[in-house]
């Protein structure tokens, strides 16, 4: 079983795609970068009622199906423009779900060869049927595979900083079956 250790970071609010990425530069390089300077240069949109959680105004969302937090896939090229310009030696690729045949094997691949998986899946009771559960769009980094499930950190700060998830509840979770749009992870490899 590979691990990988993260120093778990809270999240300000809207802000856990950002939090994965200072996570994944501090386990690289031991260097600690503003979230709230990174949330506003890389886009990220928040809801009305937290703009007190910030210092200066903040982008705000149109609606909580369309535009919340980034679109963490749709973030490569800005993640891999802002390694260059820090000097981080990191490189970032988008792989949507629907790319993976194996997602077990995908997992357990990249984290022995020390890759980080930055993960956007859908939060909440994806099995309420009565749809009065609050399904979001959320980001995790995969910290270890067991072979049957995975162990997540959840930078979420009222969430247990490592849950584990089974593997197919995760597939499902990544498939774009339960949210607008497909998702699936962001792989940081050392260039």
């Amino acid at each position: 079983m590979s691990t990988h250790h993260y120093i778990p970071i809270m999240q300000k609010p809207y802000c856990c795609g950002i939090a994965c990425l200072l996570m994944i530069v501090y386990r690289h390089t031991w260097r600690l970068y503003d979230q709230e300077l990174l949330a506003r240069h890389f886009g990220v949109k928040i809801g009305e009622r937290y703009a007190w959680a910030f210092g200066s105004d903040m982008p705000r969302y149109d609606s909580l199906t369309s535009n919340v937090g980034i679109e963490t896939l749709g973030l490569s090229e800005w993640v891999n423009t802002w390694f260059q310009s820090k000097g981080i030696k990191l490189t970032a690729t988008p792989v949507r779900a629907s790319e993976i045949e194996n997602l077990c094997e995908f997992i357990e691949r990249h984290l022995s060869d020390g890759t980080d998986l930055w993960c956007e899946y859908v939060s909440g009771d994806i099995e309420d049927f009565s749809g009065t559960s609050r399904l979001s769009l959320h980001d995790g980094l995969i910290e270890s595979c067991d072979g049957d499930a995975v162990i997540m950190i959840d930078p979420e700060p009222e969430r247990k900083n490592r849950k584990s998830m089974k593997i197919s509840e995760l597939r499902k979770r990544i498939s774009g079956k339960h949210a607008e749009r497909e998702t699936g992870f962001l792989v940081i490899k050392k260039s």
